[in-house]
């Protein structure tokens, strides 16, 4: 397994969390969409409605001049069958004065000219006309058979008496014919007068209608333009000037949701936080990368120049610590003394700068499948046996069981570190550590945890940069070359929240 494939294995749950930042966003799009798509159904709607009003009352007053052009008409031929009445009495008193027997072939063509005009304007009177119309016609026929049965023989017959007497008849007959025929005329001209006083209204009303829909629709366009202006533009020129500050490096300034009244929106301003937050810590790990890189370049050279003289100086120490015999017993005890410091010292500088070298480096990694409470059981056996510490400390171990996959020699490295750091920060009374290991679908993790006074929440990050330290004797590297060798692995090591009577845990999570 490469080191490369424990690193994606570290970086997949980042993926997924991205993942399940973007899915409100998905989940919540159509919420806008719903928005405009109201907006403009809205506004459809109320056009709709104006159209539809408009042109049923178009239609209404088209069909009611119609109507009016109808009645005129209608009108129109009822004085024509007034008139036609008239003249055919004309005819036929002229025919009764003058005894002329030449206008009398063509009586029926007049009989016949009534009864079509009647035939043609029963179905356009109104209803409660067409009675008045066959009384007309009615009347009609009985003038034509009062004269041709009785005025015409009389007529000629030179019975002036009963052509007198039968002519006042006729008149009485016409009068009635013809009031019935202005009865009618006088019906249609009303229902005319009334249709165009309805088209004139309605006229009017398509008029206010058309006027106060068109102002409804301006006003509904108005307000939803407002309102999808506040909606959408003004957050997106404050998402826009987040944006550039983000830009600019401000990466403390957050967008929030105030303000933000669409889902879309809100979880775009969610989006850019979580990038901004992203961004900061993206740039606080480049300079720290960049700060490393730095050190490393910088520890690099320092420690190859230390490293030579301290292994001089050890180098004496070895061959005057065998010369100490021949001095006198006094002496013998004060020097070796004093060789030892110097040896205990030449080696805490030794330590210090293959710790530099060690962080300054790239950790080269040699894979080997590990069982997990066998490598540990092994660290804590060897540093407690190098370990000179009065009262030693007491180290309960509670890892279960696994197989994984890491450098057992650099994992026995970060081990020490962790245990020396456990047994440093503890009381001097009495170190009391604990050393746990848990199996997770993913990866494991091993918790090492002292009783000493814990680490502040503000600087439980810190402790992993390079030369920090709270200790006059500690260089401030362990940590931060422990954090080097657990990343190399794809693996991940932070101070985690300790629990009430603890003190500081150190959480190192492998991926499997």
């Amino acid at each position: 397994m490469t080191r490369e494939h424990h690193a994606a294995n570290l970086e997949r749950p980042n993926d997924d969390a991205l993942a399940s930042d973007r899915s409100p966003i998905a989940d919540n799009q159509a919420s806008l969409g719903r928005r405009i798509t109201a907006s403009l159904a809205l506004l459809v709607m109320i056009a709709g409605l104006l159209s539809a009003g408009v042109l049923v009352l178009h239609v209404r007053v088209t069909a009611a001049l119609e109507e009016t052009h109808a009645d005129g008409l209608a009108a129109q031929e009822a004085l024509g069958l007034t008139l036609a009445v008239r003249e055919h009495y004309l005819h036929e008193t002229h025919t009764v004065i003058q005894g002329d027997r030449g206008q009398v072939a063509h009586h029926h063509d007049w009989i016949d000219d009534i009864e079509r005009r009647v035939d043609q304007l029963l179905p356009r009177v109104p209803s409660s006309e067409r009675s008045t119309l066959d009384e007309l016609r009615e009347t009609s026929q009985a003038i034509d058979e009062l004269y041709r049965s009785r005025l015409l023989p009389a007529a000629l017959a030179g019975d002036r008496e009963t052509v007198r007497q039968h002519q006042r008849e006729s008149e009485l007959l016409l009068r009635g014919a013809t009031e019935a025929a202005d009865a009618i005329v006088d019906a249609l001209d009303r229902r005319a007068e009334q249709t165009r006083r309805e088209a004139l209204e309605l006229s009017r009303l398509a008029i206010v209608v058309g006027v106060a829909g068109v102002l409804l629709l301006g006003v509904a366009a108005l307000v939803i333009a407002v309102r999808l202006r506040r909606a959408v533009l003004a957050p997106l020129a404050r998402l826009s000037a987040a944006a550039r500050r983000f830009g600019a490096g401000e990466f403390d300034f957050r967008v929030g949701t105030q303000g933000l009244d669409t889902s879309e929106l809100s979880a775009l301003g969610g989006a850019l936080d979580h990038m901004a937050v992203e961004l900061e810590a993206r740039e606080q790990e480049l300079l720290r990368t960049e700060r490393i890189a730095a050190i490393g370049q910088l520890t690099a050279g320092i420690a190859h120049e230390i490293n030579n003289p301290i292994g001089v100086i050890r180098g004496y120490l070895k061959t005057m610590i065998p010369a100490v015999p021949t001095l006198g017993p006094d002496d013998q005890q004060e020097l070796l003394e004093e060789l030892k410091i110097l040896d205990e010292e030449a080696a805490a500088c030794q330590r210090i700068v293959e710790d530099l070298l060690g962080f300054a480096r790239e950790p080269a990694l040699e894979w080997q499948r590990v069982q997990i409470s066998e490598l540990v059981d092994d660290a804590v056996r060897r540093f407690t046996s190098t370990l000179a510490h009065d009262p030693p400390p007491q180290i309960e171990i509670d890892v279960d069981a696994a197989t994984l996959e890491l450098d057992p020699v650099r994992m026995h490295q970060v081990l020490a570190n962790l245990l020396r750091n456990a047994v440093d920060a503890s009381p001097s009374s009495g170190a009391k550590l604990q050393l746990r290991g848990r199996v997770h679908p993913n990866h494991y993790t091993l918790e090492v945890t002292d009783n000493g006074p814990g680490i502040a929440a503000d600087k439980r990050e810190r402790v992993f940069e390079p030369f920090f330290s709270e200790r006059r004797s500690g260089s401030g590297l362990g940590l931060a070359v422990s954090r080097g060798i657990v990343e190399a692995h794809g693996g991940r090591i932070y101070a985690a929240q300790p629990s009430a009577g603890q003190g500081a845990r150190i959480t190192l999570e492998i991926m499997k």
